[in-house]
């Protein structure tokens, strides 16, 4: 199984593990972590290194962001030196599902990012009456 770390600005990253729950269950290797006003980007550092060591059961770690630049993001990079780890940015309900479906069944780390993102992006559509 390969972890999937959702992460955000305050509890975007809550709201939508909350949302996965409701539509697809529980999911064992899923998990949250949201920046609150007043942590340092090296405490959440510190508390993703120990939630990606709770995931990574040794096929690695997804980690899904809310926004590239952002301090989730950033401290999620630090990871990249150390962990098997992927990073995605632009966390999404599609995304988080997909991640949550999928990661049972995927190859790797990468290949879950891969269909991660893909699924990211088709749920991105403009409608018109």
């Amino acid at each position: 199984m390969i972890g999937v770390l959702l992460l955000s600005h305050g509890r975007l990253a809550e709201g939508v593990h909350h949302a996965v729950s409701m539509i697809a269950g529980s999911s064992e290797g899923l998990d949250h972590l949201g920046l609150e006003p007043g942590t340092t980007s090296e405490v959440l550092t510190e508390q993703i290194l120990a939630k990606v060591n709770n995931l990574n059961h040794g096929l690695g770690v997804l980690l899904i962001t809310d926004i590239i630049g952002g301090t989730p993001f950033n401290a999620a990079c630090m990871m990249k030196k150390t962990e098997n780890v992927e990073i995605l940015a632009g966390l999404n309900l599609g995304m988080a599902l997909t991640a949550s479906l999928e990661k049972d069944s995927a190859k790797s780390v990468l290949d879950l990012a891969l269909a991660v993102e893909e699924a990211g992006l088709q749920t991105i559509r403009r409608f018109a009456l």
